[in-house]
């Protein structure tokens, strides 16, 4: 009986593993990739933890059971990476939040919708962890929008 073998592009370190920043991001296909390293050095958040579901931050603005298990993910992970930064995202057309239509088009109304979302988002984080510094931003299709 042969072994499987497991091959990785690149050595995995065995050094444990330390963050600086925590990012809260949209599962959008549209956000990964490239989108999401472009924001990364935009912010110059490495090293981070990421946690990805959808509609993002919008999770944390209002008092919810994924709210709650979401805020003890991120507990957890401060707890192993010591990460002191929250970065909290939204982005335009949310299918989450649903989409551009659902501001009839009116980007300005759509960016206000998000900004508010995000700033409850910021306060519940920082009801759970005072100490931590929050920056709050909002993709759109041109770049990012850094709130902090």
């Amino acid at each position: 009986m042969s072994m499987a073998r497991t091959y990785v592009s690149r050595p995995i370190s065995k050094e444990h593993h330390h963050s600086e920043t925590l990012i809260l991001w949209c599962s959008d296909p549209r956000l990964r990739g490239k989108v999401l390293e472009d924001f990364v050095a935009a912010g110059k958040f490495d090293p981070y933890d990421l946690i990805c579901l959808p509609g993002g931050a919008k999770v944390l603005a209002t008092p919810s059971i994924e709210g709650t298990i979401v805020g003890g993910y991120a507990q957890v992970l401060r707890g192993l990476h010591h990460f002191n930064v929250v970065v909290l995202t939204m982005h335009e057309d949310c299918g989450a939040c649903g989409g551009s239509k659902a501001f009839d088009g009116d980007c300005q109304k759509e960016h206000e919708f998000l900004k508010g979302t995000l700033e409850k988002a910021k306060q519940a984080v920082l009801a759970l962890s005072p100490e931590v510094r929050v920056v709050r931003a909002v993709v759109n299709f041109n770049g990012f929008d850094f709130l902090d």
